[in-house]
Order: C-alpha cells, then sequence, then structure tokens
C-alpha cells in the first residue's frame, strides 16, 4: 500500500493541475459565451413575459403611447464602459495566464522529481492523467452545450413581485 502513496501523490498533483488549466482556459475561451447566452436568454425570457402580461391591460392607444416614449428614450453611449471591461477581462485573463503556468511549471517539476526517486514512468502518468482530463473536457462540453446552454434561472414571479412592489 505505501508504494503506491507516491504514484497517488503524483496523480492527484498532476490531474488537479490540469484540471485547473482546463477549466480557466475553456472558462475564458467557451464558457463565457455560455454565460453570455444565457443571461440574454433569461432577460428575453422575462421581458418577453412580463410585456405578454401587462399589455393585454393597455388600449391600443396606450400602447401606441408608451411605443412612442420608448422610442424617445435617449441610451447613453456606453462605448466608454464597454472598452472598461473590456481592458479589465484581459488584465484578469492574462493575469490568470500567468499563474497558471507558473503553477504547472512547479506541479510539472515536483512531479518529475517524485516520479524520478520512485521509478515511476512520468511519461505513462502524464498520458493517463491527459487522456482523463480530455474524456472529463468533453463531458464538460456537452453539459454545457447541450443542457446548462438552455437553463432558465430567471424566476418571473419574483420579478414581477418586485415591479409592483416597485410601482406602488
Amino acid at each position: 500500500m505505501l508504494e503506491n502513496i507516491p504514484l497517488f501523490i503524483v496523480n492527484l498533483l498532476l490531474f488537479a493541475s490540469f484540471a485547473a488549466a482546463f477549466l480557466t482556459i475553456f472558462f475564458f475561451t467557451y464558457v463565457k459565451n455560455i454565460e453570455k447566452e444565457i443571461v440574454v436568454n433569461n432577460v428575453t425570457y422575462i421581458t418577453d413575459n412580463l410585456i405578454d402580461n401587462y399589455t393585454i391591460l393597455l388600449g391600443k392607444d396606450q400602447k401606441e403611447y408608451i411605443a412612442k416614449l420608448l422610442d424617445n428614450i435617449n441610451i447613453n453611449d456606453m462605448s466608454k464602459e464597454d472598452q472598461n471591461v473590456i481592458d479589465k477581462n484581459k488584465k484578469l485573463f492574462n493575469k490568470t495566464i500567468k499563474i497558471l503556468v507558473i503553477g504547472l511549471i512547479i506541479i510539472l517539476i515536483i512531479t518529475f522529481i517524485i516520479c524520478s526517486k520512485y521509478n515511476i514512468k512520468y511519461t505513462d502518468v502524464l498520458i493517463k492523467n491527459f487522456v482523463l482530463l480530455i474524456f472529463i473536457g468533453i463531458v464538460e462540453f456537452v453539459f454545457l452545450k447541450y443542457f446548462i446552454k438552455n437553463y432558465l434561472s430567471a424566476n418571473i414571479n419574483f420579478v414581477k413581485s418586485e415591479l409592483v412592489k416597485t410601482i406602488y
């Protein structure tokens, strides 16, 4: 049993670091877009539902009046704020990648030393952990693409309740 402890430690360190690297890169390249879609879907769901529920209370003249008011709303130019968000996200991404690379290098060195000391085939351990990571990556992708992407977390009743509270 004790002879397996170094191998267990190597596997644990490698897989944890590979998983952290994968999840980080996966988030910044794919998940962020899915999250954006989820927010848009939830906002669309809420607004469509509210408009459908409340416009039935209005007459044609009231609907036209509200449409004119909405057309005249001056939407501020948000390009500065948008660029600020883009810049902050780039800085966060770059900082995260630096930490990730440094962490991976340290883990690879430590695990290489352990494998050398205990005569563990390092390439075999790397390949096994990488194959495991590929399968987990596929599961993660499929789960996000086909399930999470379509999840509506918006509670329309809560929004209606808050809207009524705000109006009164």
